[in-house]
Order: structure tokens, then sequence, then C-alpha cells
């Protein structure tokens, strides 16, 4: 009956038994069927408006990200830009952002990859200046560690642009670039991590000064074949707090008609059928050199053959820069005629020439200054005259002539270990120090120059450095005997530095003494920081003027007395002894003293009173 339609019709229910329990879930079936059934097209249409409420709500979720997507797209787009205004060497990138969306009327794509080039001035120098990066994460948050660092990027670009850069040797101020990037994203705390590549191209000799930061391989195309510039990358990522990362930099001369690409990885994480029609995703690392061979080197070609053959399965980015050719060609060979003549010129220098007479002297500087004539034929000529001066001790002369030497050929790396010795022997110990740094960090397996970097540390008291560098030795099997040297130079040094801190503590405790007016116990925390360095003249001044504020005359003129000989120009100290001789009624050795002051310095208005009023004995500290 039910079946026939009649969806009223219920069964009467006289048992408890089983056939009873059967009749009574038949009658709840037919109840909710006749619910149902008749109330089919309100559900229908209220279902149906539950549903359009859900893809409403959807859509506008939708809207606001891709609001969100298209906003951040347009903050992203002044800081990636080819800004490269050089006529030597030519620049373009392509980007490929996985995420492609639309807002309203307008289509973008967002993503984590970057490319930017600009040209900047360092010193009397233009280069080039190129990064590529790929951030950590897809879309917005790709996006947001872009937008972190282009910005860093475009601050340190602009200042270097109009000449404010932190330094003008590009080594130096590579590793500053690296330094704070990376302090900036660990601050992060693991959130934002960055690989990239990013480097100098000096424009007029082409020499490339770059470093990896677990980003690809960089790669050379030179006489139609390409490689990597790179074997391994010994940076991680930035904002990699794993472990403390020393910065290391590469080197590289290019030659005319030298095309360099640096991509990211979307460039390698490519899809292609294999001949089992399955999609395999490629593991040849050498597959992107075939690539570039195979269009010779056109960055547009390149990129349209990825995407015909290949699905891109993440974002990809390609930056190619071209250099024509140097700007000015110098020539490192010398004549023989010349060279001859210099090698006769360092012998005498080094075996005689002490021994000759003031005549015979004026003879070979003049024949070294006659040299000077060939620079513009032979501008290699200024590392020998730079040599020759630096065996006569005339340091100025020489760091002339080798800076003049490192400006034309700067990937000479022996020409900066010349440079950093000749300024430390000058007494221009942080120029010397930063040369000596710059060849580390393009050759750290150099001896030599880690042993004068330590050398030069341990005089400064910067042992901190000294102990890393020693590590650096013991990795390249340096002698175990000379490393224990070292050590326990570096162990005086940190001893020195200890009471210098020790010295500087008490010297500020005795200060509030001294301020307050507390003589007695300013003296007693000067004494004791005296213990520590026991010339310095600070300390020494502090401690007269105290004894001299409670009338012990006697010490006070001990410490006086003891200024004066460390610096007999000491205006201040000569002033207050003098007047500690007008307190012993010894009026002469005071006008003397006085006299000495003004002798020095006519200007020094507390000597002048005190003159004035010796005739009237009012005479003043």
């Amino acid at each position: 009956i039910f079946g026939e339609g009649n969806l009223n019709y219920r069964i009467q229910v006289h048992t408890n038994d089983e056939i009873g329990e059967l009749a009574f879930t038949f009658n709840q079936m037919a109840e909710s069927i006749q619910d149902f059934t008749q109330n089919l097209e309100e559900k229908v249409r209220q279902r149906t408006y539950e549903l359009n409420e859900s893809l409403r709500k959807v859509q506008e979720l939708k809207n606001q990200q891709d609001g969100d997507y298209y906003l951040t797209s347009l903050l992203l787009q002044p800081f990636i830009g080819n800004h490269n205004t050089s006529n030597n060497i030519k620049t373009e990138f392509l980007i490929k952002q996985k995420k492609q969306f639309s807002y309203k009327r307008w289509q973008a794509e967002i993503g984590g990859d970057y490319c930017f080039t600009s040209t900047i001035k360092l010193g009397d120098k233009n280069f080039l200046f190129f990064i590529n990066a790929d951030a950590m994460g897809k879309s917005i948050q790709g996006a947001g560690g872009l937008l972190v660092l282009g910005s860093i990027i475009n601050s340190l670009v602009i200042q270097a642009k109009y000449g404010k850069a932190s330094t003008n040797l590009p080594e130096i101020w590579l590793k500053n670039v690296y330094q704070d990037l990376q302090q900036i994203f660990l601050s992060f705390e693991g959130t934002m991590y960055i690989s990239c590549v990013f480097g100098l191209i000096d424009e007029e000799c082409g020499f490339m000064y770059f470093t990896n930061v677990e980003h690809p391989y960089s790669i050379i195309y030179r006489n139609k074949k390409a490689q990597f510039l790179e074997e391994e990358n010994l940076l991680k990522k930035l904002g990699n707090s794993i472990e403390k990362q020393n910065f290391s930099l590469r080197t590289f001369l290019l030659q005319p008609g030298d095309i360099v690409f640096v991509g990211s990885d979307g460039k390698d994480d490519l899809i292609y059928v294999n001949e089992e029609k399955q999609e395999v995703i490629n593991e040849d690392e050498f597959l992107i050199l075939k690539i570039i061979e195979e269009n010779d080197g056109d960055l547009k070609k390149i990129f349209d053959y990825i995407f015909t053959h290949y699905k891109v399965i993440d974002d990809i980015s390609m930056l190619k820069i071209e250099f024509i050719k140097p700007l000015f060609k110098y020539n490192e060979m010398i004549s023989d005629d010349i060279l001859d003549q210099i090698t006769e010129l360092r012998k005498v220098l080094i075996e005689k020439f002490q021994e000759l007479d003031n005549s015979q002297k004026r003879k070979y500087l003049k024949h070294i200054q006659d040299l000077e004539k060939y620079i513009d034929q032979y501008p290699s000529i200024t590392y020998h005259l730079g040599n020759i001066y630096y065996l006569l001790k005339d340091y100025i002369k020489a760091y002339k002539f080798f800076y003049q030497y490192y400006k034309y050929f700067p990937y000479n790396n022996d020409i900066l270990f010349a440079i950093s010795k000749t300024l430390w022997n000058s007494d221009q110990k942080k120029e010397a120090i930063d040369f000596a740094e710059m060849l580390y960090l393009r050759d750290p397996n150099n001896i030599n120059n880690i042993l004068h970097l330590i050398k030069m540390y341990i005089k400064m008291n910067i042992v901190t450095r000294c102990e890393v560098l020693l590590e650096e030795l013991r990795k390249l099997g340096y002698d175990q005997e000379k490393i224990k040297e070292l050590e326990k130079e570096v162990q005086l040094s940190r001893l020195v530095l200890s009471s210098n801190k020790d010295a500087n503590s008490l010297f500020i405790k005795g200060m509030e003494y001294y301020s307050s007016k507390n003589y007695l116990n300013a003296i007693r925390l000067f004494e004791d920081a005296l213990q520590y360095d026991g010339q310095n003249i600070e300390i020494l001044m502090k401690l007269a003027n105290s004894y001299a504020q409670i009338q012990n005359y006697e010490r006070a003129k001990e410490y006086y007395e003891t200024i004066i000989k460390l610096i007999p120009n000491h205006l201040h100290a000569l002033n207050n002894l003098a007047v500690i001789f007008y307190i012993y009624k010894d009026f002469e050795k005071s006008r003397i003293l006085l006299e000495k002051c003004l002798k020095i310095d006519p200007s020094f208005s507390i000597a002048q009173k005190n003159l004035r009023r010796l005739q009237n004995k009012i005479m003043k500290f």
C-alpha cells in the first residue's frame, strides 16, 4: 500500500515480538519519507540558500586575499628592478612567480623570487651590484621575505650611490652587506629564510666579487660552453642560526663577451614526460647548462624553451650579466731591459745600499725616480716601484705605488698583502687590517696572510679574532709548535686586555667619588687602577689633582712630574706643577713652568691668568 503511493498508511501494532518491532520500525521510516517527500522543495530551497551563502563568503575571502596579494605585489615592485646604467656591462632578468591571480581588472603574480641590479660607486670606482634571491615559502610568505630583503638592499645601494658606503673596499662592503642581512633575518627566529647570490663587478676591468648563500650555483657561459662557477656552498641561508657562519667570498675575472647566469632552483625543479609516458621530476643538475648552450645564452629563448618542454612547479627567475670588454686594457708585461734594471736596483738595496756614500745613494735614488716615466707604458712597474720604496722603508711612497698597481690590477692577490704590510709599517693599523682581511676573504688558505693578521690583532689586543684565525691554521695543518707559541702571545694580549678593563672599571668608580669631592676614596680607586695601567695619563692626572685637593702637595707634585716625563708638553700638568711651586714659594720655578706653557700654546688662558696673578700671589690650580 505504501509502495503504491499512499504515504499516510501506517501498520497497526498489536504485539511486542519481532513482528511488532518490525512494524514499529516501518512506521518510523514512513514518517520520515512522508516528511521528506512533502517538504522536499522547501528543503532544496533551504539547502541551495545555505550553499550560496557559503560560496558568497568564500568569494569574499578570496577577494580579500587577492586584494592582499595585489597590494603586496605593488609594494614589491620598487624593490625588483634592473637599474644598471653601465655601458660596459649588460644585465637583464626574467621572473615568473608560480602564484598567478586576478584582482578586479588586474592580472598579477606573487612569489618568493627576486632580482635586482644597480650601478654603485665605491671610492673612485664604479661597480655593478647584482642579486638573485629566493625567499622561503609560497606566495605571501615568500613575498614577505622579499619585502624585508628588498628594503635592506635598497637602503645599502642608495648609500653607496651617494658616496656614503660603509667602506670603499669591495670585499669589505660585501661582507658588511651579508652581515646586515644575516642580522635582520636572524631576528625572525626561523620564520624567514633567504637563499641568494649577490656580488659586485668592477666596471673597468670585469673583476667579479660574489658570494653564494645556499643558492643554486652560478653559471659562466664562455665560447658557447656553460659551466658552474662554484663547486660547493659554504654559507647557509640567511636567517639560519644553527651555527655561526664565517662570510666567504669568491672572485672571478670576466673576459670580453662572458655571460654570467644566476637563477633560483625553479629552473632546475622541472617535470618532464619520460619514455613510459610518466611525469618525472628532473634530477639532472647539468640540465640547465645544456639548455643555456642549446639556446646560445639568449635569456628569452631559455625561458621559452623551459616552459615549452617542461612543467614548471616553482617560482623561477634568472639574471643574465654580460661583460662587453675592459674599458682599459692595461699591459701587465714589462720589457726585459727595464726588468733587468729593477733586478739590479733591488740587489743593491738589499746587499750594499747602506754602505754607499751619500753621492752614490743619490745616484741610485735618481735612477729609481727615472723609472716612474715608464708607468704609462708599463703600468705594472708600479708594483716593482712599491717594492723598491718598501726596501728603502719609505712607506708613504711604497703605498702610493702599491695602491696605484691595485687600481690597475685589483685581481692580483699579492698586492693586497703588500699594501697591508706597508700600511702597518706606516702606522695605519685599521687600514692594514682591512686589506689583509680582504685577502683572507679571497684566499682563506693563505697561511702567510693569516699569520700576518694574527700578529696585527695581537698588537691591537683583539684576541677573539686571533682565536678564530688560529683555528683556521690548525685546519690547514700548520706547525703545532708554532701555533702554541702564537697562543702564548694571544694569552698575554688577553691579560693586557683584562687589565685594561679592570683599570677602566676602577677609574669610572673613582670618578664618581671625584665628582662628589670624596677625594680620599677617589685616590684609593685611582691608585688601584694605576696598578693595572701604570702609564695612563688620565688616571695619573686625576690622582695628582685629588692629592692637591686634600693639600698633600708632595704626592701631587710627584704625579705631575711623572706625567711631564711621559708627555713633556702636557699643559695642565705644567700649570698645576707651577701652582705647587708657588705654594712652596719657589716663584722662579713657577714662572718658568708658566712661560713654558705659553711657549707651547700662547692661547692657553689658565697659564696666562696665572702668570698675571703671580705678582699678586693669587694663583689657582
